[in-house]
């Protein structure tokens, strides 16, 4: 008998083939859009924080794609981008890519039962994460809003829409600056629970074989 399988590429089908392409692409899409769930947070963040700011309104196109974001979410992507990096929180990310090969070979066809259960409460930490990213920097302008408030109500002749806006600016980026030193740990928890969840998701892929 031969030693190695007879088995050539050519006896494969073409349906198979296909089929395994479109089965990695998904997988692929899958947790992108779980890792992508970094980026919208501090995109969200950057929003909460730029409307208290008075730069709520403008935009920039983000390089790579046809989306625009406000400026301080282009600040709060570009930092946590930066992060990412310094932590080396992306050699998780490239283990986690290998595990789903290990946890999905190919030629498997997995449909998960709580797949979409799992995606909806990765997508509804959204918001919480962006709460974490723009906590220190929301309530310090909050803060200064609450002073201005107070401000104009005691001296109604003061130029407080002069003042407010460069003032609200000033103390944004400073806000942000301070809370530099918070977000690597912020980070580290949120890219924890999100391997946690694209743990769960291959986990529950590979038990439906």
């Amino acid at each position: 008998p031969p030693l190695f399988s007879t088995q050539t590429i050519a006896s494969i089908s073409g349906y198979l083939i296909v089929m395994h392409i479109i089965k990695e692409v998904l997988i692929g899409y899958l947790l992108g859009f779980i890792f992508a769930l970094i980026v919208e947070g501090a995109a969200l963040a950057g929003q909460l924080v730029g409307t208290l700011s008075g730069f709520s309104a403008t935009e920039l196109l983000r390089p790579g794609s046809s989306a625009s974001y406000p400026l301080f979410s282009r600040i709060f992507i570009l930092l946590v981008l930066t992060l990412l990096l310094g932590c080396d929180l992306h050699h998780t990310l490239f283990r986690t890519l290998y595990e789903s090969f290990t946890l999905l070979p190919l030629g498997s066809y997995p449909l998960g039962e709580r797949l979409a259960e799992n995606l909806i409460m990765g997508s509804a930490r959204l918001f919480n994460h962006a709460l974490l990213y723009a906590a220190i920097p929301f309530m310090i302008l909050f803060l200064v809003i609450v002073l201005f408030a107070f401000v104009a109500r005691l001296l109604p002749d003061f130029p407080i829409f002069w003042v407010g806006f460069p003032v609200q600016l000033i103390v944004g980026l400073g806000a942000i600056i301070l809370a530099v030193g918070y977000y690597s740990e912020i980070l580290q928890h949120i890219f924890t629970e999100l391997v946690h969840l694209s743990q769960r998701i291959l986990v529950d892929l590979q038990t439906t074989l």
